[in-house]
């Protein structure tokens, strides 16, 4: 249960917490009040919780393993499933459900290394690093862990294709926009900023872009790649430079790459074109729209940082103001006062999310800037 259960105690904690840190108690209990009130309810919570997960688990952990074993056990068949809905869950972020297990628990397999035993693809493929020397071929279980080749490849072969299909008077905004985004997943695997540009505009590229993943994995295994990837090139390069080529095999994914690139490259401006899908830049009037205005407001990051701010009900109405690495995270005192379509008016934003009084706006890897100069107008500090 560790993997699953951290994150259900995750969420579960997360939802007292942004349901009752802000609670105030009458003076005589004061003390009990806001953040101390969560941990005051998990108690009671958790010993329930605790009961429950004890008759509950059992019946989910038969399903899990009867999966799990599906994709053990079939061969490519297996390694295509997985591979298809470890790429399609991301938006949910199930995706962290299916390859966190394979990857740190025996549901992903058990190796003997050294005299010691080993669970998880990442952990065995760490085993056999530290033992590089005496490794002639590296484990079974590394195929459940190639899926950073999407990363990779298909980032490449997707910001190229929105940006040739992409209307004339748009590829330069749009190479400004994906560039970036693009560049971040090629080295550094971190394709968030890039997926949320398409993956609402069009569920069925989403949909596409998932199964050419699950093709690329499984055509990769087949041939016999045995290269670690899991994230981008840098930790590609890094993880497997301590096998000799023989081991890792990593020309494979070289040469599938750049097939793979070209045929993720052909589908999607099919679809684009042929759908007439609105893919960045293909927003015509909305991108009109948006010059024009910019023009008028100044430049465009900050209309931007104006356009957040409104949406967001206007500085008095912000509580707090962070950011994770692509999305700026704000509490809001009235959420009755955001209105997401001021916010989808900014040009750096690639989605917007809200849960109650808690909002996230999607903005890439510059993300700390507008933190930063959307702090310094408001005059917020978050010290």
């Amino acid at each position: 249960m560790n993997v699953f259960l951290g994150m259900l105690i995750g969420a579960l904690v997360g939802y007292i917490h942004n349901k009752y840190s802000h609670k105030r108690l009458p003076d005589a209990l004061s003390i009990y009040g806001e953040s101390r009130l969560t941990f005051v309810i998990l108690i009671p919570v958790i010993l329930v919780f605790a009961i429950l997960m004890a008759y509950i688990w059992p019946i989910v952990n038969t399903w899990i393993m009867s999966l799990s074993n599906l994709m053990l056990t079939t061969g490519l068949i297996g390694l295509f499933i997985y591979a298809f809905l470890n790429r399609f869950l991301v938006p949910t972020g199930l995706h962290h459900l299916l390859w966190m297990p394979f990857g740190f628990t025996a549901l992903g397999g058990t190796a003997e290394i050294n005299g010691d035993i080993y669970n998880g693809a990442v952990n065995i493929f760490y085993a056999q690093m530290a033992n590089a020397g005496n490794i002639t071929a590296l484990d079974e279980s590394l195929r459940f862990a190639q899926f950073g080749f999407v990363k990779i490849f298909g980032s490449i072969a997707i910001v190229l294709a929105f940006i040739y299909t992409a209307h004339q008077h748009n590829k330069a905004e749009v190479k400004g926009q994906l560039l970036p985004s693009g560049f971040v997943a090629v080295l550094a695997g971190i394709t968030e900023p890039l997926d949320f540009t398409f993956l609402f505009a069009s569920p069925l590229l989403w949909l596409v872009h998932s199964l050419l993943t699950a093709i690329s994995e499984t055509l990769l295994w087949a041939l016999g790649s045995r290269t670690y990837i899991l994230y981008g090139i840098i930790d590609t390069v890094v993880m497997n430079s301590v096998f000799p080529p023989s081991v890792t095999r990593f020309y494979i994914p070289i040469i599938v790459g750049i097939i793979m690139t070209g045929i993720w490259f052909g589908v999607f401006v099919f679809l684009i074109k042929k759908l007439d899908l609105k893919t960045p830049g293909r927003e015509e009037e909305t991108a009109i729209e948006t010059a024009n205005e910019s023009e008028v407001k100044g430049s465009n990051e900050d209309y931007d940082i104006i356009q957040i701010i409104d949406g967001l009900g206007g500085e008095k109405n912000i509580d707090t103001l962070t950011n994770c690495y692509s999305r700026l995270r704000v509490s809001v005192k009235d959420e009755s006062q955001v209105d997401v379509a001021t916010i989808e008016k900014a040009s750096a934003q690639q989605g917007v999310f809200t849960d109650g009084k808690n909002v996230q706006v999607v903005i890439g890897m510059g993300v700390q800037t507008y933190k930063d100069k959307i702090s310094e107008y408001i005059g917020y500090s978050d010290e």
